[in-house]
């Protein structure tokens, strides 16, 4: 620790990371390589082990993390700098900040970085990205799916919180002349999709109809077919009874997902739908909305 502390208080000299690697040998004999002391100083790692060992036991913010990593979710890799990251990218601020609290629970410190970035979609389409550096996180997100689930889904309600957060749906619409909630999840893995209809069924007696597959298909993309997407697999929530227990037994964290739900059900409650309908069109007007 010696080392690290020494090498922190260089930085705050002015030093440059080579400059405080060749002061450090010349002070001592020795030194360790600039990118261990650039992670020091500009990821927030630290020399002693226990410190950079996140904390993979079960647990609430584990089974919502992996929950929204499996969504929304991404992992780099620098070989040349040894650098070993995962983070989100998202639309949504306010599951940023919810997912950041939980990484921070999980690593034991705050996201190392933070940014905001404009997508291809305009003005109004902003991404929100962070990461934070573990090689051990990383090679468990990485690894063998099954296990991972399983983890997981010793929270079950936390997990499909943080998948429902990311890749979850919230559609109110008009159906001959009554309110109609919706909600469902689309992903490209099917694996997980039928793990969370089953997990649904199980745990929380909520029907979820499908899997329904959609079939990749051609992007388009400033006017050009960029990309092709991958087959999707969904699931649907439709029946109100359905929608209503997973509003009290599972739920969004993100705010707007469950503003949505709440009011759309709060009116369904308070009446029937023909007047909920005109009361949420009222409100809203009349074109669907989806969250």
């Amino acid at each position: 620790m010696k080392l690290y502390h020494e090498a922190l208080d260089l930085h705050k000299m002015g030093l440059g990371i080579h400059k405080i690697e060749r002061e450090l040998r010349t002070r001592h004999g020795y030194s360790v390589a600039a990118a261990n002391i650039s992670k020091w100083i500009y990821h927030g790692a630290r020399p002693d082990a226990r410190a950079n060992i996140p904390n993979l036991n079960p647990s609430p913010q584990l089974s919502y993390f992996i929950g929204a990593f499996k969504g929304d979710g991404f992992d780099y890799y620098n070989a040349k700098k040894q650098i070993y990251r995962v983070g989100l990218r998202v639309k949504d601020k306010d599951f940023l900040r919810r997912v950041s609290r939980t990484i921070a629970y999980v690593v034991g410190r705050s996201p190392s970085k933070l940014w905001t970035a404009k997508g291809a979609g305009g003005a109004d389409d902003v991404f929100h990205t962070f990461t934070v550096e573990s090689w051990s996180l990383r090679r468990f997100l990485r690894g063998n799916l099954s296990g991972l689930l399983a983890v997981a889904l010793k929270f079950p309600r936390d997990f499909l919180r943080g998948i429902f957060d990311a890749e979850g749906y919230v559609t109110v619409t008009r159906d001959r002349k009554r309110l109609r909630v919706h909600l469902g999840i689309e992903m490209s893995n099917k694996m997980i999709v039928k793990t969370i209809q089953r997990i649904l069924a199980r745990d929380f007696g909520i029907r979820a109809t499908g899997p329904y597959r959609k079939k990749g298909r051609p992007t388009m993309l400033h006017g050009h077919f960029a990309m092709f997407k991958r087959d999707t697999y969904s699931i649907h929530i439709s029946s109100q009874e359905a929608v209503g227990d997973f509003a009290k037994n599972v739920g969004f964290a993100m705010k707007r997902k469950r503003d949505t739900l709440k009011e759309a059900l709060s009116l369904l409650r308070a009446g029937d739908s023909k007047e909920a309908l005109r009361i949420w069109e009222g409100r809203h007007g009349k074109r669907e909305v989806s969250t």
